[in-house]
């Protein structure tokens, strides 16, 4: 296995920062979805919240493995690869969710938006320095 270049440590930090955050906002938004509108809503919710999180995490794992001046091909390859994923796997997940699930498209969107519109003030908030 390859050591962790320096460089990215920061990158990769915030990114799992921004994971978890995204991840908490989702299951928040899950749960009063839940006491508002019953299991089947909150599981959509849960679903949107997935479709959005899983992709991005797969993107973070891409984009945030090479850092420095030395590797700006590595680094421009992970990114074009971690996005060409991300979009893939979002298409993918929301295809299987409407054609195995015929989900409600109102709670899987909300769902999806509110965990992708987390990482805005989660890359604020943590990119501040530790």
């Amino acid at each position: 296995m390859q050591a962790v270049n320096k460089v990215a440590r920061p990158g990769q930090k915030l990114a799992a920062k921004v994971l978890i955050f995204q991840a908490i906002i989702g299951l928040v938004v899950t749960v009063i979805m839940f006491a508002i509108a019953g299991k089947t809503n909150a599981l959509y919710v849960l679903a949107g919240a997935a479709i959005c999180w899983l992709p991005s995490a797969v993107f973070a794992f891409f984009a945030f493995r090479h850092a420095g001046a030395s590797k700006n091909e590595l680094v421009l390859r992970s990114f074009r690869k971690g996005a060409a994923l991300k979009l893939l796997i979002t298409i993918f997940l929301f295809a299987v969710i409407f054609k195995q699930f015929q989900a409600d498209l109102v709670p899987l969107i909300v769902g999806y938006i509110a965990t992708l519109v987390a990482q805005w003030p989660a890359i604020v908030i943590f990119n501040r320095g530790d």
